[in-house]
């Protein structure tokens, strides 16, 4: 299968990223970070909550960062359920899709909806003009009609 690693650039306009997700009391907090680093392999920051309870972030300004979660997805043959999923998710310029944290863990990305984890999720949000093209191009699939 063909992998995601192009993308035409100049559509783009100040592109952020953000992977977020919350580090529980009954979690190992380097697995956590583990599972965040396989959708997007930059240092997170961490910070504490509440005892023994974390937020870890993962903000970027690179598309690219992007490419190994569109080719885990690609490489499992859903992006049809992929595009769809995303396409409904979008708001103005912004798109909040949600992954399952266990499943990311062993470089398995799973879409999940809104409290769907008993654990929580990862959060994926990105904030860019175009959005809709970014999908497109991300997924390689004809755009939305």
């Amino acid at each position: 299968m063909k992998e995601i690693n192009e993308f035409n650039h100049t559509k783009l306009n100040n592109i952020t990223i953000t992977v977020n997700t919350i580090c529980n009391p009954s979690e190992d907090l380097d697995k956590v970070i583990k599972s965040l680093q396989n959708v997007i392999n930059e240092d997170p920051s961490i910070k504490k909550i509440k005892n023994e309870t974390y937020q870890i972030k993962i903000k970027t300004k690179s598309l690219k960062s992007l490419y190994p979660l569109f080719n885990g997805f690609h490489n499992r043959g859903i992006m049809n359920t992929v595009k769809k999923h995303l396409y409904s998710k979008i708001k103005n310029d912004e798109l909040l899709f949600r992954l399952n944290k266990q499943a990311a863990y062993s470089n398995v990305f799973s879409l999940i909806e809104e409290n769907e984890s008993y654990l929580g999720s990862i959060e994926v949000f990105l904030q860019i003009e175009n959005i809709e093209d970014v999908i497109f191009s991300l997924t390689n699939q004809s755009k939305k009609n």
